[in-house]
């Protein structure tokens, strides 16, 4: 459960991070640049519209989970992507969005000690789905040169910890591996119901 001090965190952090966007704006008009300006402008744009597609989703509380992981991490980026059109199936509940958010959080733990150079390091997560299957991506991308050699089996076994709980609550597992990402793939069937 979301609490009030909680969300008052995240829309003062969200503010201060507006607030610096709307001064690189106005630096951009001020010395007449309007190429960066329309670039930022862009951006901007584009974000909101991403935002919005994740509110639609239709889960307030998963939308504010990712909102906070993706305004927080220093040595790592993450990242979300909603499809257009993707909604959370009718067969959504709460204990999938636990048993998401819980992953999400380790990874999210496990990635700092993994990784130290900024901007290299990324977490998606992308949100799709194709007839009666719904899907999330979550796919951990490391740049190799910033972290040691056995940075796999330490998000393998955050991995491992967490499939048995993902497939109790009805996601399909599917996890690949190649010299420098993770994906793990979670899929359900919407047709079907799940306690």
């Amino acid at each position: 459960m979301i609490t009030l001090e909680e969300v008052m965190k995240l829309l003062a952090d969200r503010r201060h991070k507006r607030l610096n966007d709307l001064q690189l704006l106005y630096g951009d008009l001020a010395l007449k640049d309007y190429a960066a300006l329309k670039h930022h402008l862009d951006e901007e744009v584009r974000v909101l519209r991403e935002e919005q597609k994740l509110y639609r989703l239709g889960d307030d509380d998963l939308t504010y989970a990712l909102l906070v992981h993706s305004a927080a991490p220093l040595s790592y980026r993450l990242n979300w992507k909603v499809d257009d059109d993707t909604a959370l199936p009718p067969a959504w509940s709460h204990t999938m969005r636990q048993a998401l958010i819980a992953f999400l959080d380790d990874l999210d733990r496990a990635m700092p000690r993994a990784a130290s150079d900024e901007g290299q390091n990324v977490i998606d997560v992308h949100f799709l789905s194709a007839g009666d299957r719904f899907a999330i991506y979550v796919h951990v991308r490391i740049d190799q040169s910033a972290v040691m050699m056995n940075v796999w089996e330490l998000f393998e076994h955050v991995g491992l910890r967490h499939e048995r709980s993902l497939r109790a609550v009805g996601f399909n597992v599917q996890a690949e591996q190649t010299r420098d990402t993770l994906l793990w793939k979670l899929e359900l069937d919407t047709g079907a119901t799940y306690a």
